[in-house]
């Protein structure tokens, strides 16, 4: 009888593992051009992603995927978060490089990506876009969570960025150990630092959502407890302000209160989180030109769930069709999304029956039937350009020639989720839990590895990408702005606002326009 219930439970175990280590397998930023998608195929574990030089409909193929190319390998079931910047026809921004003692401009076509490597770093990959083949060329690579220094991460931690411009940089959103939710912060003045917490309760589950407008104007959403929405907002004052629904917190707490003293209202809520897990959920998040926020999940019943903001209220939103929204392959299913702010417009990305599909609704409200996304791309051509990467290409050879291009048809269904394979897996899970008797590991996280297990970072004068990934906030930089000697940075000029799932590229706080970033929405 013990050795029963020892075997039950830990094929429980083992498939709260499965639902845990996909919960943020899919991401997705906006441009004026096209959504850019990126996902994990839980099959190989490489990163995969659409053309970027779609235009209109983002392409994402998948017989023969477009493979990220990576030094650190990304772990099965990373979570993953983007950030990127178009203008007009091409990604760009304007660096300036040094060159012969002199300064030079050019144009660049850039990403970046991040990810949690299979030995617990988080991993920012900065890449430009091959505008003929549609490829993204690796440009570097830096263990963020180790220039930073981080105590801990989580082993299977969320995250979530927001790229606000080359002055305030990043913000990257994590779970550490413990299961708080934490920041990274990059500037060009600090590089990857500690930021401190969003909010010192732990949660229950990695699902983390994010957007950003203005200049700072931050909201970070997670589950808080079985049955609510955590949403912290920075208002531009260095506090992360709290609130809680449907049910709310008792008093006015910050990411300063002690865990202890945030309390929650228990009384009936006016409204329920439907078919909500909060160990597995996605979340996704965006603004519309209202200023009013959104978030987006997938419940345990397959189908997509919106609530939204209401004056100083929150409401769960009326269910769309079928058509516009139909049911995921999987419950709590993962799920990206990007928005246009000033036109009001939201995009979400969710599988179904295997392939990506994308719901949008346009600026008056009204949502169109969902689509799959193509497979195949008008634009693209070879060009000569593989999976690609030219940062230190001597030293990175070896490594990007292992990485698999082929993906089969039958592979769709593993992108970011890994269904297909679960069957098996709690098959030979039983088999393996007879044989050792439930001996597996705890799921609580692990401190990153130190000293020799970590692989050297490039010298500072490779740190010119980390700026150059920086496009530019709501003013430009001044023409006599110079970075620190030390990072030798490329600076921007661009006044394209960039987004990563959820940002407006429209800013309405900018001088003149009667906006005040410290307003809370």
């Amino acid at each position: 009888m013990v050795s029963t219930r020892i075997l039950v439970g830990s094929v429980l175990y083992w498939l709260a593992w499965l639902e845990a280590v996909n919960s943020q397998s899919i991401a997705a930023f906006y441009t004026d051009q096209a959504t850019q998608i990126g996902a994990q195929d839980a099959n190989t574990g490489n990163i995969i992603y659409s053309f970027c030089n779609s235009v209109g409909t983002p392409v994402f193929p998948v017989d023969d995927p477009n493979v990220l190319s990576t030094k650190r390998n990304p772990r099965n079931g990373t979570a993953l978060t983007m950030a990127g910047w178009f203008d007009t026809h091409k990604i760009t921004v304007c660096t300036e490089i040094y060159r012969d003692g002199g300064l030079v401009d050019e144009l660049m076509y850039q990403a970046s990506i991040f990810y949690q490597s299979d030995n617990g770093d988080i991993v920012n990959g900065y890449y430009e876009c091959d505008p003929s083949s549609g490829k993204l060329i690796r440009k570097g690579e830096y263990a963020i969570s180790e220039i930073a220094a981080l105590a801990s991460v989580h082993k299977f931690t969320g995250l979530r960025v927001e790229l606000l411009g080359n002055t305030l940089g990043y913000r990257l959103f994590y779970h550490d150990e413990k299961k708080v939710v934490r920041t990274l912060s990059y500037t060009p003045d600090t590089n990857w630092v500690d930021a401190g917490v969003v909010s010192p309760d732990p949660v229950v589950g990695m699902g983390l959502g994010s957007h950003h407008r203005g200049k700072g104007n931050v909201t970070v959403t997670f589950p808080q407890g079985s049955d609510n929405l955590m949403v912290a907002q920075n208002w531009n004052d260095g506090l992360y302000h709290l609130e809680s629904l449907p049910q709310p917190l008792n008093g006015t707490f910050t990411n300063d209160t002690q865990a202890s003293e945030i309390d929650t209202d228990t009384s009936t809520p006016e409204f329920t989180l439907s078919s909500w897990d909060a160990e597995s959920v996605s979340i996704a998040t965006s603004v519309d030109s209202a200023r009013a926020r959104h978030i987006f999940y997938i419940g345990t019943d397959k189908k997509l769930y919106e609530l939204r903001e209401e004056g100083v209220e929150w409401n769960l939103a009326a269910n769309e069709s079928e058509k516009a929204w139909p049911t995921a392959d999987t419950s709590s299913a993962p799920l990206a999304v990007s928005y246009q702010q000033s036109q009001g417009e939201t995009w979400i990305y969710y599988l179904v029956n295997g392939s990506i599909i994308e719901a949008h609704r346009d600026g008056s409200g009204y949502w169109d039937d969902a689509k799959t996304l193509p497979t195949q791309s008008a634009n693209a051509t070879d060009g000569g350009v593989s999976a690609g990467d030219d940062d230190s290409k001597s030293n990175d050879e070896k490594a990007d020639a292992s990485v698999t291009h082929g993906l089969t048809a039958g592979a769709k269904a593993g992108i970011g989720v890994g269904a297909g394979v679960g069957a098996l897996l709690v098959a030979g899970l039983i088999w393996f839990l007879f044989r050792r008797r439930g001996k597996s590991a705890p799921i609580d996280g692990n401190p990153l590895k130190k000293g020799a297990d970590v692989e050297p970072e490039r010298g500072l004068e490779d740190n010119k990408f980390r700026v150059s990934e920086m496009a530019a906030e709501s003013q430009p930089l001044s023409p006599g702005y110079a970075p620190p000697p030390q990072y030798k940075p490329q600076t921007m000029d661009n006044h394209i606002q960039p987004v990563e799932l959820a940002s407006p590229t429209m800013i309405y706080e900018m001088p003149g326009n009667g906006g005040s970033a410290g307003v809370k929405m």
